[in-house]
């Protein structure tokens, strides 16, 4: 692998999204992104009966997902979706992407991202870096 060749890193959390570019062991800029259109799900109420209980076999067909479990996953569609058209413009920029991310959240951008993003994944990290300065990304995401 070629030292100057530039390194994508994305750092993300539920709702945020930082993406920086390096070369070598040294984040060189952060670039610049339009906002994502993030969307927070809305939980449904329980079905309930005339005198406020839960109803019978219905109550149990209730959903088991929690609402933030469905906002991480759409989060990290949108994630992957976005870092398509980075990395596919102009195509074979970067030869390395370093993911930094919650630890649900990134399991669910494993889970979703595409064989171009997952061949170029060298390094991801489990931690929630999206309000540390670049000094703090930078250590995480080049010490082993």
């Amino acid at each position: 692998m070629n030292i100057k060749s530039p390194k994508l890193i994305a750092v993300f959390s539920g709702f945020d999204l930082k993406l920086y570019e390096a070369r070598g062991i040294k984040i060189t800029s952060t670039l610049e992104m339009p906002p994502l259109a993030f969307e927070k799900h809305t939980r449904h109420e329980k079905h309930e009966g005339l005198y406020r209980k839960s109803s019978g076999p219905a109550s149990e067909f209730e959903p088991h997902t929690s609402p933030a479990d469905i906002d991480h996953l759409n989060a990290a569609r949108i994630i992957v979706d976005y870092l398509e058209k980075v990395l596919g413009n102009p195509p074979d920029k970067y030869r390395e992407l370093i993911v930094i991310g919650e630890p649900k959240i990134l399991g669910y951008f494993r889970k979703h991202a595409t064989p171009k993003i997952a061949h170029l994944i060298t390094k991801s990290v489990a931690k929630n870096l999206t309000h540390h300065d670049v000094h703090a990304v930078e250590s995480a995401a080049f010490d082993s």
